[in-house]
Order: C-alpha cells, then structure tokens, then sequence
C-alpha cells in the first residue's frame, strides 16, 4: 500500500491505552488506516475496515512483515480488550473500529474557554479585539463560527472519502465479476491494489478497461491456471495509463512545434521578400557617383 497519512486520536496516549494495546498497536494502526466509513452517533461510532470486506490474517501479516500466528493473537487481544470488533465470514472477519474517531468529533471545538475561545485566553479574547462587545461578537457567537466551519470540514472529508470508496468498490466489483465470483468480497489486498490504481491518477473507465483487457488476454499456463489477484491487472493498468499520457504529452509537444516552425517560416519570408525589395539588391558598399551629361 503507498505511504498516506491518517488521523489517530490523541487520547490514545496515555497509560490505560498503552496497557490495554500493548504489542496490538501496529495492528490496531493497520485497521485505523483502512477505515473507510464511520456509522453511529459521536463518541460512539464504528469505524468499517475496507468497505467491510472480509479481511485474512495472512493480508494483514503480509503487510506487517510478521506471522499469521502473531496477527491472529494481537486482534484477539483488541478485541477483548474492545478496540475492535471482529465477525467471522468464510474468507476472513470483516473488522469494524469501535468508538472510531478517524475524522474528529463534531464537537471538538464546542467547549469555548478549555480550548481557547473564550474570554479568559489573552490570544482569544478582547485584546486581540476578537471576541466581546467591542466587536459584537460573543462567546457563544465565535463557538458556533467554528463549530461551523468545523463541521464543513469534515463533512467534505467525509464526502470525498466516499466518493473514493465508491470508486474502490467499483474496480474491485468488476474484478470479482470477471473472476467469475460476482457478489463475493474482494481480498484486502485487492483493495490496496485498487486504491494505488486511484492514486495514480487513472478513471474507473481506465481501471475496467484494464481488467477486461487483462482477462481478455490471458492465457492459462496449465489447467486451472487463472488470474486470482487484482495485481495482474494493475500493471496492465499502469502500463495503458502512462502510455496514454505519453502520448498525450507527444501531441501537444508535436502542436508546439509546428506552431514554431510556422512562425519561424513566416518569419523567414518576410526576411527574402525585404531583400527583393531593398535598391541594392542585397549588396552594400560605397556608392560611386557617376559623370554629370
């Protein structure tokens, strides 16, 4: 999976958490990143792990660089210790975040003067003409601003992961259905596939034209031989994309040249038709002067 970065809650940092985690952090860190959703009411929402897919020890391992046997420990650990939630399916436990708080709270500015905005702190208060009734402006009224803009904030971060997460299950949908396994959940590690496929740059429409190409082409090297990972199809993906690109970018430097080659020709007819023109014919020198009849 590429390097991204994701929010984790501060109140995580104290004595009881580190007790209770313990050697289960970099699992607990693995399921926060892939939080893709969040159901419920604030301070008690559930985080959903990729879409909720089911998800295997051994995706989890690999991505650790650590056993299966260790995975399966430290998520039990979480799970009893309720950090995370953990249903059984044939292909792995679709994980859900326990009071997930990967985007904030909404109400993370709402307690004016303990985090600044009232009166009481000299950087929010009247020195700074901010708040008080030299401005109009009350206690109450900047709270409600940046509850506001808060909330403008998140709720853009959640549409926009939405709108990511639609895309995921779009390319890793149309994977299943050429597998010829429609409705079943992807791996985790084809959603980490998809995920660099969007990263990239490249559409859902390049994605699915890549899968089908990809499945179109293939060609078994034995019986039962077939194409089990969204992988094989990110590279053909990969390589269409920035093929296209290169082309794209070989036309509009072709356009450019030839637009300076015009300019450059027009130019240099001007020049051979100033030269037809000039009394000298193109020579210069001393003009002789000749005998008077």
């Amino acid at each position: 999976m590429p390097d991204t970065y994701f929010r984790v809650y501060s109140g995580l940092l104290t004595p009881y958490h580190k007790k209770r985690i313990g050697v289960a952090l970099w699992e607990f860190l693995w399921c926060i990143d892939r939080v893709t959703s969040e159901t419920g009411q604030d301070g008690q929402k559930s985080g959903i792990v990729l879409g909720g897919s089911p998800i295997s020890y051994s995706d989890v391992a690999k991505d650790l660089g650590i056993g299966k046997s260790t995975v399966k420990r430290n998520f039990e650990k979480l799970e009893s210790e309720n950090y995370i939630h953990l249903k059984r399916t044939p292909y792995g436990h679709i994980i859900t975040v326990n009071k997930s708080k990967k985007w904030g709270a909404k109400n993370e500015y709402s307690d004016s003067a303990k985090n600044g905005t009232g009166a009481e702190n000299e950087t929010e208060g009247a020195k700074n003409g901010t708040q008080g009734a030299e401005n109009d402006h009350s206690n109450k009224d900047n709270t409600e601003t940046l509850q506001g803009q808060y909330n403008v904030v998140v709720d853009n971060v959640g549409a926009k992961e939405k709108e990511f997460q639609n895309k995921l299950d779009q390319i890793t949908d149309t994977f299943m259905a050429y597998r010829g396994k429609p409705g079943l959940p992807p791996r985790a590690s084809d959603y980490d596939h998809a995920r660099t496929i969007l990263e990239a740059g490249v559409s859902t429409t390049e994605a699915i034209t890549g899968i089908k190409q990809a499945f179109e082409n293939f060609k078994p090297k034995y019986n039962g031989d077939e194409i089990t990972s969204l992988g094989y199809c990110k590279k053909i993906i990969l390589s269409n994309h920035y093929a296209e690109k290169q082309r794209r970018e070989a036309v509009v430097n072709a356009a450019s040249s030839n637009k300076f080659s015009r300019n450059d020709g027009q130019a240099s007819s001007q020049s051979r038709g100033s030269q037809k023109r000039s009394i000298t014919g193109g020579q210069v020198g001393w003009i002789r002067p000749g005998k008077r009849a």
